[in-house]
């Protein structure tokens, strides 16, 4: 099955692509082939990182313009497979799952039923189109294998110039495209608090060269506290840097991190309920 199947159409942002490259090193793993992936030249930088994946970017700065992909592939005879599915008009859709009674899906022009005890959440739905059995999702490792030391160890010095005092670097990222956090200053109040413990970096408007550039700031770092976005499913190549996420709970737009390092995992609603217990994390963080 793996065999046939290495050529894939993945646009959408950072965090989708890193959803799949466990998926796609086990596919060139198990078969020698690296895997085809067109993407857009917008996020495509990422697959720059990985020597296991043959990336087409394409020109599209949105990211998300599946009728020029899905034309791109037809011309250059790519049958490639959409993973972010619901995106894309036609193709070959026999894959999802579906049960009579199935809840709906409606996205954009599309409406879909779907079997949400087999893809209970879009991360599933992508990561089963790889056709790498789901039940390695989130126990095969997240490997850039073609890091650039250099410009790592130029973002980790601008970023902690001042920590004069070699305080335990503590990150955070309350800032998401796809999943915005009403939380964020309640959230930031606490970590606040400890700024005389850590030092405190706010990594959600940080411009890395590179997206995967920023996992050797995450190697030198203690804490990640992180919203459901790319930070939360970077952190992944980090097995040793402890992490704390929020996420959307259950629900098809909720990620389901690693639980590598992972400290605690809180749904959005429950945030503002759950602060004594961040705050409580934090300091389990700080004296391990």
């Amino acid at each position: 099955m793996l065999a046939t199947m290495n050529k894939f159409l993945l646009l959408g942002r950072f965090g989708d692509s890193i959803i799949a490259l466990p998926a796609f090193k086990y596919i060139f793993d198990q078969t020698g082939v690296r895997p085809i992936v067109v993407t857009s030249t917008r996020f495509g930088s990422i697959y720059e990182g990985c020597s296991y994946v043959d990336a087409i970017q394409i020109q599209d700065q949105t990211g998300a313009d599946y009728a020029k992909a899905q034309k791109y592939c037809k011309e250059k005879g790519i049958e490639a497979r959409v993973l972010r599915w619901w995106m894309a008009d036609g193709g070959d859709w026999s894959d999802i799952p579906l049960q009579a009674g199935d809840p709906t899906l409606v996205f954009g022009k599309n409406k879909w039923a779907v079997n949400f005890q087999m893809w209970p959440n879009y991360q599933t739905s992508i990561w089963d189109r790889t056709g790498v059995p789901i039940d390695l999702m989130n126990k095969l490792p997240l490997i850039f294998d073609q890091r650039n030391r250099e410009r790592e160890q130029a973002l980790i010095a601008r970023v902690l110039k001042k920590n004069k005092k070699n305080l335990p670097v503590l990150l955070y990222n309350f800032n998401g495209h796809s999943s915005p956090f009403a939380a964020m200053p309640e959230c930031q109040h606490v970590i606040s608090k400890w700024r005389d413990k850590f030092f405190i970096v706010d990594i959600g408007d940080m411009v890395a060269e590179r997206i995967y550039d920023m996992v050797g700031l995450f190697e030198v770092s203690k804490l990640l506290v992180s919203i459901d976005t790319s930070s939360l499913h970077l952190s992944a190549a980090v097995p040793n840097l402890k992490k704390i996420f929020y996420t959307k709970g259950d629900g098809w737009g909720s990620s389901m991190p690693s639980s590598v390092g992972l400290y605690a995992n809180f749904p959005y609603p429950k945030a503002v309920k759950k602060l004594n217990s961040l705050n409580a994390f934090i300091s389990s963080a700080y004296n391990t």
